[in-house]
């Protein structure tokens, strides 16, 4: 059974997933108004207003029957939020959180930014889907669970940016490279290795938590970022090496 605070905390969280179901549905909006394959003009218009105005009944809805337990001032939220970044020792939890709430992912994005920008820049309602899902970032202390809001975005790219990698690398090295991905991703997850007391849990995985020193686990992250990033380098100039070998012959 839920105590009085959990209840509370079960209330807030509830409340914060209805307001982002209401900011995404501009996401919603506008990437049914580009698809003009699947629905005719004419039904677009009716399903858009039902994607606006569903999130928001529902929203209403749950501020009516289920009571904040608290009155919060967003405004005052998100400016807390940001002034963190004053104390360089947030900026070192952000990026544990990152590592954390994503994983590998944004490493993946960053291996081809030019593919990441292209996208972002050819499709208007996923750029809005990332800044709206970096507003959110802002909406509490939780960084870690946060990043969720993100994640179908990085996912999306990072899924691209690998599609583009396999043209650079041969069949078995590209196999052999997802396999290290998908290893040192779920190992940054705690997939892989056990997590031996709550204490390690918090500095591992929800570092604005933690009482203890994360530092080892961000460094360990950071290196096996950098790991991921050379042998990628080198399995992508390895392609083309053999490819302009091929040419010259």
């Amino acid at each position: 059974m839920l105590s009085r605070e959990d209840s509370g905390h079960f209330t807030e969280r509830l409340l914060h997933n209805q307001e982002s179901l209401v900011a995404f549905s501009v996401f919603s909006v506008i990437a049914l108004l580009k698809d003009k394959q699947n629905l005719s003009s004419k039904a677009r218009l009716p399903v858009a207003f039902l994607l606006v105005i569903v999130p928001l009944v529902s929203l209403f809805l749950v501020r009516s029957l289920i009571p904040s337990s608290s009155q919060s001032n967003y405004v005052a939220v998100i400016v807390n939020q940001i002034l963190r970044f004053e104390d360089p020792r947030f900026l070192l939890i952000m990026m544990q959180a990152t590592f954390s709430g994503l994983g590998l992912l944004p490493i993946l994005m960053l291996l081809n930014f030019q593919e990441s920008y292209t996208f972002l820049s050819e499709n208007i309602e996923w750029l809005l889907f990332g800044l709206i899902s970096i507003f959110l970032l802002f909406g509490g202390g939780d960084k870690s669970r946060l990043y969720l809001y993100f994640l179908p975005l990085a996912v999306f790219i990072s899924l691209k940016v690998m599609d583009d990698l396999r043209l650079k690398m041969h069949v078995l090295m590209y196999s052999f490279w997802t396999v290290i991905i998908l290893f040192a991703h779920s190992f940054i997850g705690g997939y892989l290795s056990p997590i031996r007391s709550f204490d390690i849990y918090l500095r591992r995985m929800v570092p604005e938590h933690a009482e203890g020193n994360f530092l080892p686990y961000l460094v360990m992250n950071l290196a096996i970022s950098l790991l991921i990033v050379l042998l990628t380098m080198n399995l992508s100039r390895t392609r083309f090496e053999q490819t302009d070998l091929k040419k010259l012959d």
